[in-house]
């Protein structure tokens, strides 16, 4: 029937546009985007699965990653932000075309470089790859690798002097951030394994408890490792990422390692370092830059890369302790063998 003469009038917006929603990270506008063409996030180096909006794009620079990416960006925005990068802080780039024999993808927009011959940009320090278009939006930031592929970890590692005879160091694994995802449910179960290089009969290993279907697991683990007057000190403290399998072994996720008179010299290292290859993490660490303005995460503000919670934190569990003397006996082994 018709409508009554007491109904309140309907009124509709004709013509109306929706807002875009700008995700702010690092002084990038990211957005959702949807790609017509087969692209990898620029931060992670995966690709970019989906039918319908896949990824992140800034607004300024054209970089594009992971909607789980997006907040662990390590550089400005060079399109917003020029003044970061004077001085100092500025180290350019020498690119030049270059011929490519496989499918090759940009560094920045993470779209295809198309072509036969001289496809794109490379420069010859750094080895980055980009279109010629996107040479105005690369940050000037050659040599420093700023892709994440395996995620990061927060931790801190302390060296203290017990006694005469006695020396301890103290490895506290707070979190990790970006994991890779190692099950078919897009999870995985991490666990954080710890023991001194060489160590082949594995006397000092140490590991935390397993977080079951996670990518950002918060372990908040205490780990000590005593250092006798005879120890030797020319080791590495290696500290690894794996995930749980119940059926089969084990698979690697990521590591890094520390020498034990870095740590003597510095007394205390702590923050987000980046998760390394097996070969890579045997034999050095990588830290993450410190932020310490917020940023926003769909309005919501967060820290990422600030300094790590301190030891007395609420929720620390009890330390476990392993003894350097018990391992210093044992013939020494290559550090690739020591990450079984």
């Amino acid at each position: 029937g018709a409508a009554s003469m007491s109904d309140p009038p309907v009124f509709k917006r004709k013509g109306a546009l929706k807002r875009e929603k700008i995700h702010e990270a690092r002084k990038h506008k990211f957005a959702a985007t949807f790609f017509k063409q087969p692209t990898f996030c620029s931060h992670c180096k995966e690709f970019m699965w989906g039918l319908g909006k896949q990824g992140y794009k800034c607004k300024s620079c054209q970089f594009v990653c992971h909607k789980k990416c997006h907040t662990f960006v390590n550089f400005v925005c060079p399109g917003d932000a020029p003044d970061e990068y004077k001085g100092e802080n500025r180290k350019e780039h020498n690119f030049s075309s270059h011929s490519y024999g496989s499918p090759t993808f940009c560094d920045q927009c993470g779209s295809m470089l198309y072509g036969v011959i001289k496809q794109g940009q490379q420069c010859k320090g750094c080895k980055m790859n980009v279109h010629k278009r996107c040479l105005p939006l690369v940050p000037p930031l050659c040599g420093t690798d700023n892709t994440e592929r395996r995620g990061r970890i927060n931790l801190e590692v302390c060296w203290s002097q017990v006694s005469p005879e006695l020396q301890t160091m103290t490895v506290t694994i707070l979190e990790c951030k970006n994991l890779l995802s190692m099950d078919a449910n897009g999870l995985s179960d991490p666990y954080v394994k710890l023991y001194l290089l060489p160590d082949p009969q594995k006397l000092t290993k140490q590991k935390t408890e397993i977080h079951k279907e996670t990518l950002n697991p918060v372990f908040k683990e205490q780990f000590k490792f005593d250092f006798g007057a005879g120890s030797n000190m020319d080791r590495r403290l290696h500290i690894a990422v794996w995930d749980w399998d119940r059926h089969t072994s084990n698979d690697f996720m990521g590591a890094l390692s520390f020498s034990i008179k870095e740590v003597q010299e510095a007394g205390t290292l702590s923050g987000w370092y980046k998760l390394l290859s097996e070969k890579q993490g045997a034999n050095y660490n990588m830290r993450l830059p410190d932020f310490e303005d917020d940023f926003e995460l769909g309005r919501s503000a967060t820290v990422v890369g600030g300094g790590p919670l301190p030891s007395s934190a609420a929720g620390l569990k009890a330390p476990t302790s392993a003894s350097a003397d018990a391992a210093s006996a044992a013939p020494a082994a290559k550090p690739a063998a020591a990450a079984a």
